[in-house]
């Protein structure tokens, strides 16, 4: 019922309040699936129902409660005080849900031993899904972090917890705690991330224990090696950090030392340390797997056959909602099935008669088609293209991930190093901050973002195997964030007399080139005329 469930119609409440789980469950899995208009002032009543499901002892349900709310989050317009207020207190149940959820993981040994490998894995499931939900509200909820900023408590419960779940992930030997991990350097990176306000009265407060969880944390990230070598991939299963937690632990640390410059009084010590992880951090701007040939020729296959697959499926469930509405008599289905029969075989004799050197693979697919009309339904045999393409493309988005997340580091940690603009020079004096030098240092080449650029380029305009739509769009994205970059080093370096005009050149080439298909490199476009504009209007 879209309008009991837009409204918070008594139906779904009732279903969400339902004595049965399996309903509940039931009830909260439509919600997530289903496409109505957020708007918490018309719904407060089924969105408290949502909330208190949270708390349900039931895990599976409590963690379908905790992705509704999240979609709620994602979904809900922009700039909405009203909004904000009324999922800013969500944070606190998430919170104290995935502290809960620790608390049982890490039970004593008698009892851990006790609890059953599915109990721990739903505890867990339910821990992660509170960590997703956290992010989101960090990232879009402004009245959340004002109240992380007033609230001591807040604070300390929120990086304890952290702390907790990481040091969790380190020490555990199953490969299902890598997404876990990753949700909680990304919820640390986010809280640490541009909020002085949270940062420096937490690192004051707590004194040695920020002290030393920060400390940690930074010999962690730089004794963890980028799985993105050779010789990382190779001993991969020995590194305690996915390259995507890494990547955001790499953005506490760097955060830290930015904001707090008390972590280590020894300037040149910090240097020494920090350039490492810059260095590291610009390791991760590579293209981890390029699509070969046969691979970009497999997606669109893959594609093209899920496409057909569901418009097969939208069409079946077009033809049982049409007999389902005329209440058709079994007797005539069955007589209208049985002419069908008829004229099937009847068309088949014709065709034999007519074309007695039938091929094998036709008389197959004539077999087929006899089969599927007998059965009433296809093969069981079947290829699931629709669920073929959901694995490729989640697998391509995994492989990618990484280098997404090490190009957004980058161009916010570039974004502020530019010149300033002419005239300015002598009005205003740039304080310098603790890691600007450091940046300048280890970004004072663009090479590796003009190779990932080209490969970008050549992918798009691939004409042997043109990528699907979906890829193509994130391709894209990923290549809009490499012209960001280089815009942003190209600003950096500015016209110093190092620069390489041959270089620079061939880079000027390569953006006309990809500007064709991405028109959003006009912005680097224009950064290089200011800079290197006698170097542009020569390649020009």
């Amino acid at each position: 019922d879209d309008g009991a469930t837009a409204t918070g119609g008594s139906s779904m409440l009732q279903k969400i309040r339902h004595s049965d789980p399996q309903t509940r469950l039931a009830a909260l899995t439509a919600l997530v699936h289903h496409n109505y208009i957020v708007n918490p002032q018309e719904s407060v009543t089924l969105w408290q129902a949502v909330r208190e499901q949270v708390m349900d002892r039931n895990l599976t349900v409590a963690t379908a409660a905790v992705t509704c709310l999240e979609d709620v989050v994602v979904r809900s317009p922009s700039a909405s005080s009203d909004m904000d207020l009324t999922t800013a207190g969500w944070y606190l149940i998430l919170l104290g849900r995935a502290q809960e959820a620790y608390t049982q993981v890490t039970a004593s040994t008698t009892e851990a031993s006790s609890m059953s490998s599915t109990k721990k894995d739903q505890w867990i499931s339910l821990a992660l899904a509170c960590l997703s939900a956290l992010v989101c509200l960090v990232q879009e909820n402004t009245v959340v972090t004002e109240r992380l900023e007033r609230t001591a408590s807040l604070r300390r419960d929120s990086f304890a917890m952290l702390w907790q779940w990481l040091s969790y992930t380190l020490q555990s030997s199953n490969g299902d705690c890598v997404d876990l991990q990753e949700q909680v350097a990304s919820l640390w990176h986010t809280l640490m991330e541009e909020n002085p306000g949270v940062v420096q009265p937490w690192y004051e407060q707590e004194g040695e224990a920020s002290q030393s969880m920060l400390r940690s944390v930074w010999d962690l990230v730089k004794t963890t090696e980028s799985t993105t070598t050779a010789a990382a991939t190779a001993s991969s299963t020995s590194n305690p950090l996915s390259d995507l937690a890494r990547l955001h632990l790499m953005g506490v640390v760097l955060a830290a030392v930015d904001q707090l410059p008390l972590l280590d009084p020894d300037r040149k010590a910090r240097t020494l340390a920090v350039q490492p992880l810059l260095t590291s951090l610009q390791s991760y701007l590579v293209l981890p797997n390029a699509a070969t040939t046969t691979q970009a020729e497999q997606w669109v296959t893959t594609f093209q056959k899920a496409q057909e697959q569901e418009n097969d499926c939208n069409l079946e469930w077009a033809v049982v909602r049409q007999q389902s509405i005329k209440k058709e008599p079994a007797r005539a289905i069955a007589r209208r099935l049985k002419q069908q029969q008829q004229q099937q075989d009847a068309q088949k004799a014709s065709m034999e008669a007519d074309q007695p050197a039938e091929t094998e693979g036709m008389e197959e697919e004539v077999d087929l088609q006899s089969t599927i009309t007998k059965r009433g339904a296809l093969p069981e045999n079947r290829t699931d293209f629709m669920q073929e393409w959901q694995s490729l493309l989640e697998d391509w988005r995994r492989h990618h991930v990484a280098l997404e997340l090490a190009l957004e580091m980058t161009a916010n940690l570039t974004s502020h190093l530019g010149l300033p603009p002419p005239g300015e020079h002598d009005m205003m004096q740039v304080e310098e901050g603790p890691l600007d030098a450091d940046i300048r240092h280890v970004f004072s080449n663009y090479q590796n973002l003009q190779v990932l650029l080209n490969q970008f380029t050549a992918q798009l305009w691939s004409s042997t195997a043109p990528l699907p739509p979906v890829i193509a769009q994130h391709v894209s994205d990923l290549q809009a964030k490499v012209a960001v970059c280089l815009a942003h080093v190209l600003a950096m370096m500015g016209g110093s007399e190092t620069s390489d005009g041959n270089g620079l050149t061939t880079l000027w080439n390569d953006l006309i080139r990809a500007f064709d298909k991405q028109p959003s490199v006009a912005g680097t476009m224009v950064v290089a005329l200011q800079t290197q504009p006698e170097v542009c209007i020569k390649a020009v």
